[in-house]
């Protein structure tokens, strides 16, 4: 069983910029760094978050290679598991698999490579006495780095993960993810707009602390922007990395005067949302001019936000998000978020690069 996402690894160009961005933008913590061997790197956390940025020119190590593949976006996903040893059972899993272990600060760590066919990796991970953080070859930083005006809105989690999947591997994916990790599937759904479309399903560990919403292009004859992220990519990959908060209202706008940029949203959305749901009228009056989106389910409501894309090759953005009660992710905000990139393709700039 996998308890929750251990980290996130992003493959950048600039490793300053990219530090800088996380860190003065949206209040992650300068906590450890990586500059021996062929790749320079950055732990960064905020609450429970793990973003490890690393980068290379060095022909040696697979982030050079990743980024002369890919460009920048995740190069790893890790899950954290407090028992390794029960995946070398799971009869999909290679014979000759092995539980890699490594000596980390006074602690160790034990790792196994998911055999899921994506262009990033993905991992297991145990952890006995080591920092929640930590990686081998990284040292923890006797001064810390952190914006204080930034710190007071904390995030509080990774919410989720958009991937990325060619139409034909949607179902086998989640399988494997299902077999595999006993992940269980909680929803399915196709968004259809006047120029394309998207299949998305959802699939979450048992106590819903991981939580994967896998999208593939569907059959239009416009391209999805599902497949232009492929086709940007050069392979299936993750498209957004959604950050959890309690405070969104307050959290957007300090990143909104710290230069975040986020896609635009019709002004007809929130006209269509007060005509559903007027028993909400002051969240949608108060929420519209920050282009945050609103939608219900039995158990309430969640507001969702979502930036441009922040890499060069305009593939990865970020969401924020708050969950009030519910699990979902609405219909209607899935459908406002595929609009909102179609438009955005038009214009393309890169936040990162910025």
């Amino acid at each position: 069983m996998i308890d929750s996402m251990d980290y996130i690894k992003i493959c950048v160009n600039n490793i300053e910029k990219a530090r800088a961005y996380f860190c003065d933008k949206y209040g992650f913590i300068l906590k450890a760094k990586k500059s021996s061997g062929f790749s320079r790197g950055y732990i960064l956390t905020n609450a429970d978050i793990t973003l490890v940025l690393e980068s290379s020119d060095h022909p040696k190590s697979p982030i050079y290679h990743f980024l002369r593949a890919h460009g920048e976006g995740v190069c790893e996903v890790a899950f954290l598991t407090k028992n390794i040893s029960e995946f070398t059972t799971k009869k999909l899993l290679n014979d000759n698999i092995t539980i890699n272990k490594t000596q980390c600060g006074n602690g160790l760590i034990e790792t196994i490579t998911i055999p899921i066919n994506c262009e990033f990796r993905q991992i297991l991970i145990e952890r006995t006495n080591t920092p929640q953080y930590l990686l081998p070859d990284y040292e923890i930083l006797a001064t810390q780095y952190m914006d204080s005006k930034i710190n007071k809105n904390k995030l509080v989690s990774i919410d989720h993960l958009a991937i990325a999947l060619h139409s034909k591997n949607l179902k086998k994916i989640s399988q494997c993810y299902i077999s595999l990790l006993g992940m269980h599937k909680v929803s399915n759904e196709m968004i259809q707009t006047a120029h394309s479309g998207m299949d998305s399903l959802v699939i979450a560990n048992k106590n819903s602390s991981v939580k994967l919403v896998l999208v593939a292009p569907i059959n239009n004859p416009n391209k999805s922007q599902i497949q232009n992220f492929i086709d940007k990519n050069s392979g299936q990959g993750v498209q957004h990395i959604a950050f959890s908060t309690n405070t969104i209202s307050d959290y957007v706008q300090t990143l909104k005067q710290n230069g975040v940029d986020f896609l635009n949203i019709p002004s007809s959305y929130y006209q269509d949302q007060l005509l559903n749901h007027p028993t909400l009228k002051n969240t949608i009056e108060k929420i519209k001019d920050q282009n945050i989106l609103i939608d219900t389910s039995e158990g309430g409501h969640l507001l969702q936000i979502f930036t441009k894309p922040i890499t060069q090759q305009h593939t990865l953005f970020l969401e924020i998000i708050q969950r009030c009660g519910s699990d979902n992710f609405g219909s209607n905000n899935i459908k406002a978020l595929f609009k909102g990139v179609e438009a955005y393709e038009r214009n393309k700039k890169s936040l990162i690069e910025c």
